[in-house]
């Protein structure tokens, strides 16, 4: 079950899911006025265009792609609708919708309270959840009801808080052929919806080869359970017993006026190594910190002059950056980090960005695509035929000819910005690219496919690179 905000491609099912919900389960309770007055507001056109005015929070549970669960909040914080599939009631969805669903709304700084008008018959779910009884009983469309609303401060108090950054990530994404959709985004994300700006990705393509996969962490154990996670997030993790040295955290918050004429926000998370040789240590340290922070480093911090007077013909300009990462490989050579990175830089649109660190730990030298393997015409032909495989709709993948794939590939960008990833997995080497083309069909996004050291044999360069990875996966 995944619990997730409603992307606007998705809208149609959500609503005719809540539609078909009101028939079977309200439809008794209203009177005929309040029938058509109810299912007036449902209709697609009214909710397109409330959802793409930024007027309203749509959140929905689905099972794989089955819709079990709707809940709509306004800019207001008031619930309007709240239905869960009659099947799913008593594993009490309605309460985990309605407490993931607050809790984000009400951690995000830029809500008080959030209010609900219910039945008298459902009081007792949202006293169990703290909501509090705001006057007295009233009667609408035939029904008896109570007004009932639930503060940030008790939220908090009560552990909502907590559960929203247990689930990490949410984005809002717009009419996106194939995307990628989180749990749970970030604070000032919910600060453009809520001040009226649409905040929209225009594509997603962010998926990383295979699915449903678990970190492992032990290569000698099964890999336990974990949350659902998506994007490069889900990413199968090898993480050696004894590397010889650590892994630990940091981050880096900030934000400023949400109201300002330039607003900057950003939250970044990323990892710190110690236990390696002083120097090698400081350089790697500065290294995954440079990599994690780069949008803010390019577009706040250190602009060009270019940016500073790109950035100054924005209205309402915006430098906001939400970052994760995930430790994709470690052992006693190479460490692999990948960043995630959810941005709006010049405008309130978001955007998502992949960038990886890859450095052996020994050393200190850092390896990108160029280092690894010998790009030429051969390797895009490679390269294209297994993303056509793996992402036949993707419209970058179909764009894209094998002679254009090398060119960006080498990093001659065109028609916008391009950049070349490589990881490495547990399951192999992850290739592909970041990307933001101006051509709309295209969008932004990142996109990688997977490959094994063997496949790769005729580009490789640099072979001790190769023999520390050809080392562990014949091991396995």
């Amino acid at each position: 079950m995944q619990i997730r905000i409603v992307k606007e491609e998705e809208l149609w099912n959500v609503l005719n899911f809540s539609a078909q919900m009101f028939w079977k389960q309200d439809l008794a309770r209203y009177t005929e006025e309040g029938k058509e007055a109810f299912l007036s507001f449902l209709k697609y056109e009214r909710q397109l265009e409330r959802y793409q005015a930024g007027e309203i929070l749509l959140f929905a549970a689905f099972e794989k792609e089955k819709v079990c669960g709707a809940l709509e909040l306004d800019a207001a914080g008031e619930a309007l609708f709240m239905y869960t599939d009659s099947e799913r009631k008593k594993e009490g969805l309605e309460e985990k919708l309605l407490f993931e669903a607050c809790g984000l709304a009400l951690s995000s700084g830029m809500y008080q309270y959030v209010t609900v008008k219910t039945i008298l018959e459902k009081e007792g779910m949202y006293r169990r959840l703290g909501f509090d009884i705001e006057g007295e009983s009233f009667k609408e469309h035939g029904m008896m009801k109570k007004t009932l609303r639930l503060s940030a401060k008790k939220a908090m108090a009560r552990g909502f808080q907590k559960q929203r950054q247990s689930n990490t990530g949410l984005y809002v994404g717009i009419a996106v052929a194939s995307g990628i959709m989180f749990l749970v985004f970030a604070m000032w994300l919910f600060g453009f919806f809520l001040i009226g700006a649409k905040s929209r990705i225009s594509t997603r393509q962010s998926q990383a080869s295979g699915s449903s996969l678990e970190e492992r962490k032990d290569t000698d154990q099964k890999p336990e359970s974990a949350p659902e996670e998506e994007g490069i997030m889900q990413a199968e993790a090898y993480i050696a017993k004894n590397s010889g040295y650590n892994i630990g955290e940091k981050e880096d918050v900030f934000e400023s006026d949400p109201y300002s004429s330039y607003f900057i926000s950003y939250n970044i998370s990323y990892p710190t190594v110690s236990g390696l040789a002083e120097d090698v240590e400081k350089k790697i340290n500065e290294a995954l910190k440079n990599c994690a922070r780069q949008t803010i480093i390019t577009y706040y911090e250190a602009p060009t002059q270019e940016i500073k007077e790109w950035m100054m013909l924005q209205k309402n300009a915006v430098v906001a950056s939400q970052v994760r990462h995930k430790i994709t490989y470690q052992d006693k050579n190479l460490l692999c980090a990948a960043f995630e990175d959810y941005y709006a830089v010049g405008s309130r649109d978001i955007r998502v960005g992949l960038r990886s660190v890859i450095v052996n730990v020994n050393t200190g030298e850092f390896y990108e695509l160029a280092d690894v393997l010998d790009i030429n015409r051969a390797f895009a032909e490679l390269w294209k035929e297994r993303a056509m495989k793996a992402y036949p709709n993707s419209a970058f993948v179909q764009k894209y000819n094998t002679k254009e794939l090398e060119k960006l590939f080498k990093g001659n960008e065109e028609e916008g910005k391009f950049k070349p990833v490589i990881l490495l997995t547990a399951e192999g080497i992850e290739i592909g690219f970041e990307y933001l083309a101006e051509d709309e069909a295209v969008g932004n996004g990142y996109l990688t496919v997977d490959f094994d050291s063997e496949t790769l044999k005729d580009f490789q360069k640099k072979p001790k690179f190769w023999k520390a990875l050809e080392d562990f996966y014949k091991s396995e």
